[in-house]
């Protein structure tokens, strides 16, 4: 099986995997857009009556508190992994 590789922002905290973040794209209602080259995430909190704040990201930027309109599809929440790096600088399944 070959591996794939998956634009993603990583979230690192001593030496654990926190968060991983595909770059999913969006959703704006007819048409899936920038699907791997950019991630969105919905915050919980809601921005004003018709925004909410999220978490989004490209290949030069991240955003961790921006705030769009509610109407795109932006995913709900990132994949989370229980993972730590070993020694020899591998990845162990925890």
């Amino acid at each position: 099986m070959a591996l794939t590789t998956i634009p993603s922002f990583i979230v690192i905290g001593g030496n654990r995997l926190n968060g991983f973040f595909p770059a999913a794209g969006n959703y704006n209602g007819t048409s899936l857009n920038y699907s791997g080259s950019y991630g969105y995430y919905w915050s919980s909190s809601w921005y004003n009556s018709s925004n909410g704040y999220n978490l989004n990201f490209n290949s030069g930027n991240v955003n961790p508190q921006n705030n769009n309109n509610r109407y795109y599809g932006f995913s709900v929440r990132a994949v989370q992994h229980s993972f730590s790096i070993n020694n020899k600088g591998i990845w162990d399944i925890n």
